[in-house]
């Protein structure tokens, strides 16, 4: 019954930090609704084809199914037979899982909430992942008070009984390399007062090449029943996945 906010700046990885725990849960037998505003359904799938290996590779402990890089899913002309062969694989094992996405690009919050309700009751949905908050539609007069209405309803909605993982954008700092906070989230009055729990994604800057580190953490900026703290963890750009460092 929790809203648990995840807060990443454009490039971080908090869409494949989303779709990795959507992932892991569907594994575990616990079906998963992801409501992508952002993503189409295939790139939703893209990414969990490319995750998928991950997973199998740690609770098997064996390379019986080998890993595809992402960049080859996205661009697959210079794919081999055997890729072809373990792709074909990781999608079967991807198909099978009890995983609904609804990719509609424009929604508002009373559309997305009912469309929520309905996939807990068909499919027994035990998570609801949206992605992300920003772009969903909702009366007020400006930012701070559509998001308000936004993440009222979408607390309403996990009191119902099913946890929600909503996806939110950060406010850019002048540093770049700045920790971001609770209070980095975009207009995050609301947003932070409703969370039970706030994640955030914080991968500095490389100083080499100006792109993203590997090296990041993850924030725990507020949680209701729990500790903060931060997590040290590495981002797999070739799995897209996050992993304990």
């Amino acid at each position: 019954g929790q809203l648990i906010i995840l807060g990443g700046r454009s490039g971080e990885g908090k869409s494949a930090f989303a779709t990795q725990i959507a992932l892991k849960n569907a594994i575990d037998g616990v079906p998963v609704g992801i409501f992508s505003l952002e993503l189409t359904r295939e790139q939703n799938l893209q990414r969990m084809w490319a995750q998928y290996a991950h997973f199998w590779l740690a609770s098997n402990g064996l390379r019986i199914l080998e890993s595809v890089p992402f960049q080859k899913i996205r661009d697959p002309k210079p794919l081999t037979e055997a890729e072809w062969a373990d792709l074909t694989t990781l999608k079967r094992h991807v198909d099978e899982l009890p995983i609904y996405i609804d990719a509609t690009s424009s929604l508002s919050i009373r559309q997305l909430v009912a469309r929520a309700q309905l996939m807990v009751r068909r499919h027994r949905v035990g998570l609801i992942l949206v992605d992300y908050l920003q772009i969903i539609d909702a009366p007020g007069e400006n930012e701070r008070e559509r998001l308000s209405k936004i993440s009222n309803a979408l607390r309403a909605l996990a009191k119902e009984g099913v946890p929600v993982l909503a996806l939110s954008q950060l406010s850019r700092p002048k540093d770049p390399n700045a920790r971001p906070n609770k209070y980095s989230l975009k207009e995050s009055g609301s947003l932070e007062a409703d969370a039970h729990l706030v994640l955030l994604i914080y991968r500095p800057t490389d100083e080499e090449g100006g792109s993203q580190s590997a090296d990041g953490e993850i924030l725990i900026a507020k949680q209701r029943s729990g500790p903060v703290g931060s997590e040290p963890v590495k981002f797999d750009s070739r799995m897209l996945v996050f992993t304990e460092r």
